[in-house]
């Protein structure tokens, strides 16, 4: 009877190992795939500049209150960044209590013309911000590198006059396809890229971040690796912001 205790008991113990040993090797995995490190076959030149759709928050009181903070931030690094989404999710920060509306547009970084435009709604309480491509059915062609930005303009004014831009903020994305992930439906892999995202996709591992603050446990963990993101792309007041 001892014996049969004994041998159930070690194998519940064996079992328990097991299971926090493939806990520990996950979350080694998620933290390495966090590394950010910009592609070499990406011009190192700086492009970020400052200046349907989800509001996601990330708000905190000491924002109201900065004075010194961009009224509209695009959550990008300054070098060209990658992603392994033909319609990815951009994500930018605005500044709370910003009465003004949106306007995303997106082209190619050799074109004058927009590929996609659109006037999004006003959000007075500010913080994350995003917008899914996959949702109006815009798509990024492979190795082609696309410029996104926001610009604030007013609610109203004159149809006579060249619409004012109160500020505006730019990023640069692009898409690049992979072995391990073929691109078919947006709603079968808008989100389908592993947790630990390639070194370079930042975009994918940036929204892959944000779902699970959204969506999953351990959001304090993943709102951390968020600010982590954040700070390898230069955006180190973001960062503070956003993970307070």
């Amino acid at each position: 009877m001892r014996s049969q205790f004994n041998n159930t008991y070690h194998w519940i113990w064996l079992q328990t190992i097991l299971v926090c040993s493939l806990f520990f090797m996950q979350t080694m995995q998620v933290a390495t795939g966090f590394e950010y490190k910009p592609s070499s076959n990406v011009s190192s030149a700086k492009h970020r500049k400052g200046g349907a759709t989800r509001e996601l928050g990330g708000i905190n009181k000491s924002a109201f209150k900065n004075k010194t903070l961009k009224q509209v931030q695009v959550l990008a690094p300054k070098n060209v960044a990658l992603t392994n989404n033909s319609q990815p999710r951009l994500y930018w920060y605005l500044k709370p209590r910003i009465r003004y509306i949106q306007v995303f547009q997106i082209r190619l970084e050799n074109s004058s013309q927009p590929l996609f435009k659109k006037r999004l709604p006003m959000r007075f309480r500010g913080g994350i911000q995003s917008i899914d491509l996959a949702r109006y059915g815009v798509s990024l062609q492979p190795n082609k590198t696309y410029v996104w930005q926001i610009a604030l303009q007013p609610r109203s004014f004159n149809r006579y006059q060249t619409i004012p831009t109160i500020a505006r903020s730019r990023g640069q994305i692009k898409f690049v396809t992979t072995k391990s992930r073929t691109q078919t439906s947006s709603k079968t892999n808008s989100r389908s890229y592993p947790v630990a995202t390639p070194q370079q996709f930042w975009y994918d591992a940036f929204d892959n971040a944000s779902y699970k603050i959204q969506t999953g446990p351990r959001q304090a963990y993943w709102r951390r690796q968020r600010a982590i993101l954040l700070e390898q792309a230069g955006l180190h007041k973001m960062a503070k912001i956003i993970n307070r």
